[in-house]
């Protein structure tokens, strides 16, 4: 289990009240699966990097989750 959704689970689980901030928003362009996917990773990469400065999220590391392609496919084709 990923690190974040043990934390969530562990804190619902405790009754305890969850705060999620969006920092940065990243949408799907759709011109490309694997450029979208870079372009996620390299958003995550640069927050990470950002608080890691200030000492803080220090054992923060890039999820690293890939959508599947057919889930990407039918997202941007959505809209």
């Amino acid at each position: 289990m990923k690190q974040v959704t043990k934390f969530i689970q562990e804190n619902l689980e405790r009754k305890n009240k969850i705060i999620i901030i969006v920092l940065k928003e990243v949408k799907y362009k759709g011109d490309n699966y694997y450029k979208d996917m870079q372009r996620l990773a390299s958003a995550e990469n640069m927050l990470i990097d950002e608080y890691q400065k200030q000492d803080e999220c220090i054992q923060q590391l890039p999820e690293g989750r890939w959508l599947k392609l057919g889930t990407w496919k039918e997202m941007v084709n959505k809209d």
